[in-house]
C-alpha cells in the first residue's frame, strides 16, 4: 500500500510577500521539515503528491496533484482569518523564546510551554480547515503551520 505524502511544495513567490535572505533561510528549512515528514491523504488518490501554494485576497489555496502524472486531486483554500491571530502570538512568542534562550531557566520553559501549545492549537485549526478535501496528521499540521508562519502569510 502506498505512504499518501508530498514530495515536492511549489510555492508562488509572486504571490507572497518579499522575503529577505534569513527569511528565505527560514522558508527553505520550513519546506523541508515538512517533505522530510508528512502523511497527506486525499479521497481517491494514492500518492504521493505535489503541492503548490498561493496566496490571492488574504486566502491560501493549496493545489495537491499526482506526483507522477500531474493531475490535480484536491484544492482547499484557507482563510487567513482564522489563523492571522495564532501566527502572530506564534510568531511573537518565538521572539520571546530566541530571546530568553540565552538566559536559559524557568522562564525558557514557561515561554515553550506556552509556544508548544500554541503550535498544537494552530495545527488543529488548520486539520479542521483542509478537511474533508486534504487530509493531513497532527505532526504534519504541525510542520504546515511553521511552514505559513516562515511565509509570513498573515496578511
Amino acid at each position: 500500500m502506498a505512504h499518501p505524502h508530498i514530495i515536492s511544495i511549489l510555492i508562488d513567490d509572486r504571490t507572497l510577500p518579499a522575503a529577505s535572505p534569513a527569511d528565505e533561510q527560514e522558508r527553505q528549512v520550513a519546506v523541508a521539515d515538512l517533505i522530510a515528514g508528512n502523511h497527506v491523504a486525499c479521497p481517491g488518490a494514492e500518492g504521493p503528491f505535489r503541492m503548490s501554494l498561493s496566496l490571492a485576497a488574504k486566502r491560501l489555496t493549496l493545489a495537491v496533484a499526482d506526483a507522477t502524472t500531474g493531475i490535480g486531486v484536491a484544492s482547499a483554500t484557507l482563510s487567513l482569518a482564522r489563523l492571522r491571530r495564532p501566527m502572530a502570538d506564534y510568531l511573537a512568542i518565538c521572539r520571546s523564546h530566541r530571546d530568553a534562550a540565552a538566559g536559559g531557566g524557568e522562564r525558557l520553559q514557561t515561554i515553550d510551554m506556552a509556544r508548544r501549545a500554541l503550535h498544537n492549537d494552530a495545527a488543529t485549526a488548520l486539520q479542521d480547515q483542509l478537511a474533508p478535501e486534504i487530509a493531513i496528521d497532527f505532526e504534519t499540521a504541525r510542520r504546515f503551520f511553521t511552514l505559513l508562519c516562515a511565509l509570513d502569510v498573515r496578511g
